[in-house]
């Protein structure tokens, strides 16, 4: 089975989303930084503000300054968006985002055209995972093959499911 497709941001966002929800404690900390932590520190925001326009001596006691470190937590989401496009953007240039993926019963080989050639036997490949969006192949903890799901037929699909079914064994991440 060989694939062709290209590569885009909304391709890579699905591949962190889907890494995210693998492990629970993986949507545990994404719950904690990305949506917890910003609205705690809206409200501690909003109580120091308004702590300092009803007390005269708020801000001489306590400094203005204090107030970067609730502002920083609300930015994350912003900021990791930010971190998301450019490691895309430094990952895959744009001359290098069209891709390809040949699956076989003996091995994976993924191309960059004019750029690079991998080739990985199925004994390393740990996990795998895919959704309606995207498709992973997890070659060590925290690395993976990723392609788009749309990219490939149902009989593809099916293709894909029954190699993996046959030659990857459950391992611990």
């Amino acid at each position: 089975m060989k694939l062709n497709y290209t590569l885009t941001l909304a391709d890579w966002k699905a591949a962190l989303r889907l890494h995210r929800c693998q492990k629970l404690s993986r949507r545990i900390a994404e719950f904690i930084w990305f949506r917890f932590m910003p609205i705690i520190c809206f409200l501690m925001l909003a109580f120091e503000l308004i702590m300092g326009f009803t007390q005269k001596t708020f801000f001489s006691q306590n400094p203005p300054g204090l107030l970067i470190v609730p502002l920083v937590f609300m930015l994350l989401p912003v900021i990791r968006s930010q971190f998301v496009r450019t490691q895309f953007n430094q990952l895959f240039s744009p001359s290098a985002r069209t891709l390809s993926i040949d699956i076989d019963d003996e091995r994976i080989v993924c191309v960059n055209p004019g750029s690079s050639e991998s080739r990985f036997l199925w004994h390393i490949v740990l996990e795998y995972a895919q959704d309606e969006k995207i498709t992973m192949i997890y070659i060590a903890k925290l690395r993976f093959l990723f392609f788009p799901t749309s990219a490939m037929s149902v009989e593809q699909r099916t293709e894909l499911n029954d190699l993996v079914a046959r030659h990857v064994v459950k391992r611990k991440l």
